[in-house]
């Protein structure tokens, strides 16, 4: 196979692998309940949550064991779920909010900052693991883990804005 041929199949073969993948979460109800329940939602595609997960796992110490926030000194817990939305409205600068779910085949989305806090359970009950909530600027992050551990950590690096 020539060079050509060869970098075609990769092509193709890699769109397919995301097209699978888009499959499996719509096909995820939990997933889709919850997309249905936040309403205004956009669902991102494979290769930007991988763009922006990159940047956070680079400025924060990602771990899905153990709280991503355990080694970072700049962190808080958030006891309740006015004490998130507080740092919500206090600390995330845009009105709307990355969601990252750990579960790997499931897209990041993003919603207005107060559905995060409206729809709470219902996010949670996507991933079975933990949710992040993420700023627009990565700079800002709350780890949420059942049953109700929430820790919210700020980045010391610059905020950085991506595009799909």
């Amino acid at each position: 196979m020539d060079e050509e041929k060869r970098k075609r199949y990769e092509e193709l073969k890699e769109k397919n692998k995301y097209k699978h993948k888009n499959l499996r979460y719509q096909t995820n109800p939990r997933f889709m309940d919850c997309i249905e329940t936040l309403g205004e939602v956009r669902i991102y595609s494979y290769e930007f949550t991988e763009k922006i997960m990159h940047v956070v796992s680079d400025r924060f110490p990602l771990s899905y064991s153990n709280s991503i926030l355990d080694k970072m000194s700049n962190t808080q817990s958030l006891c309740d779920i006015e004490v998130m939305r507080e740092i919500l409205d206090r600390e995330f600068p845009e009105k709307e909010v990355y969601i990252f779910f750990t579960d790997y085949d499931i897209p990041l989305v993003s919603c207005r900052k107060e559905k995060v806090i409206r729809y709470y359970d219902e996010i949670m009950e996507v991933s079975l693991d933990n949710i992040y909530i993420i700023s627009f600027d990565l700079c800002h992050i709350i780890e949420s883990r059942l049953p109700d551990i929430r820790t919210y950590g700020k980045s010391t690096e610059k905020e950085i804005f991506l595009k799909d």
